[in-house]
C-alpha cells in the first residue's frame, strides 16, 4: 500500500483470531470480503425492498418522495443487480495476484484502532474524489444515453436501486470502490470495514426514506428525482459539489422549498 506504516502498532481481536485459525489466507482475502458485502447488503436492503413492494404505511412519514416506483418492476431490477453483483464476485475472487502485488495480508495481526480510523476517513476522500469525477463523466451526454441513463431509470429510489446500473457503468464504477483500501493499507480488514461503511452509504443514499437516525438522504434523492438538473454527483461529503457549483439546482430547490413553506 502507499500510506500505510508497517511498523504502526497492531492490535489483536479473539473473533479474528478464530477466523484465522479456521481459514486458508485466499478465502480470507477473496472469499471472506464476497461473504460479509453481500451479507450486509442484503440484511440491510431486505427492509427496504419490502417496504417498496407492500408500502408499508409506517414508514411512509420518513419518504422523501410520496409516490412509489411505477417505472421499473421489482423483478427487474432485482434481476439487474444480481447480475451486477456476479461480476462482483467474479472479480473478487480473481484478486488474489492483485493482492500479491500491493502486499495485502490477512494475518491475526491488525492494525490499531487510530490506524484504521485514519485509513477509514482516507477511504471515504479517496472514494468521494474518484466518485465524484467518474459519475459526473457518467452524465456527459453520450455516457449517459448509452449507460448511465439505466441507473436513472428507477425516478423513485430504494435500497437496491444502488447496484441498480448498465453493465458497463457497473464495471467502470466499481474501482472507484476496490481501489482505496488498497492504497491505504496492507490488510484485509480494512477492506472488510470499508465494505461495510460504503454499503451503508449508499444503501442510505438510495433508500428514499429520510430516517432520523441517518445522514440526510435528500441531497443524492434530489440527483434521481430530478434527472433534468444534474446535480450532487458527490457521495459521503459533497465537498466536489460545493467547490464546483454541482450543487447550484439542488440549493435554488431547497431556497424554493423554504419560500412555499
Amino acid at each position: 500500500s502507499c500510506f500505510s506504516s508497517r511498523s504502526a502498532r497492531r492490535m489483536r481481536l479473539g473473533l479474528w483470531d478464530s477466523v484465522v485459525d479456521n481459514t486458508t489466507e485466499w478465502q480470507r482475502l477473496c472469499v471472506l470480503p464476497i461473504i460479509t458485502i453481500f451479507l450486509h447488503f442484503w440484511l440491510i436492503n431486505i427492509p427496504f425492498v419490502l417496504a417498496e413492494k407492500y408500502q408499508w404505511k409506517w414508514m411512509h412519514k420518513y419518504k422523501i418522495q410520496q409516490s412509489y416506483e411505477r417505472n421499473m418492476t421489482l423483478g427487474k431490477v432485482l434481476g439487474n443487480v444480481l447480475r451486477n453483483q456476479a461480476i462482483t464476485v467474479v472479480s473478487m475472487l480473481t484478486m488474489g495476484p492483485l493482492y500479491d502485488i500491493v502486499g495485502m495480508k490477512a494475518g491475526k495481526e491488525l492494525p490499531s484502532v487510530l490506524t484504521l480510523s485514519w485509513q477509514l476517513l482516507a477511504c471515504i476522500l479517496l472514494y468521494d474524489t474518484g466518485f465524484y469525477w467518474v459519475h459526473r463523466t457518467f452524465h456527459h451526454p453520450f455516457l449517459y444515453k448509452h449507460f448511465h441513463y439505466v441507473h436513472h431509470q428507477c425516478h423513485v429510489s430504494y435500497g437496491v436501486t444502488s447496484n441498480y446500473f448498465h453493465i458497463v457503468d457497473w464495471v467502470v464504477s466499481s474501482p472507484t470502490v476496490l481501489i482505496p483500501p488498497l492504497l491505504v493499507s496492507d490488510h484485509i480488514f480494512l477492506m472488510l470495514l470499508w465494505n461495510f461503511l460504503f454499503i451503508f452509504e449508499t444503501t442510505n443514499a438510495h433508500c428514499g426514506y429520510n430516517l432520523p437516525w441517518t445522514p440526510d438522504t435528500r441531497v443524492h434523492d434530489f440527483h434521481h428525482s430530478h434527472p433534468h438538473k444534474p446535480s450532487n454527483f458527490g457521495s459521503f461529503f459533497t465537498v466536489w459539489d460545493m467547490l464546483l457549483g454541482t450543487d447550484a439546482a439542488y440549493k435554488e430547490h431547497l431556497r424554493n422549498q423554504n419560500k412555499r413553506a
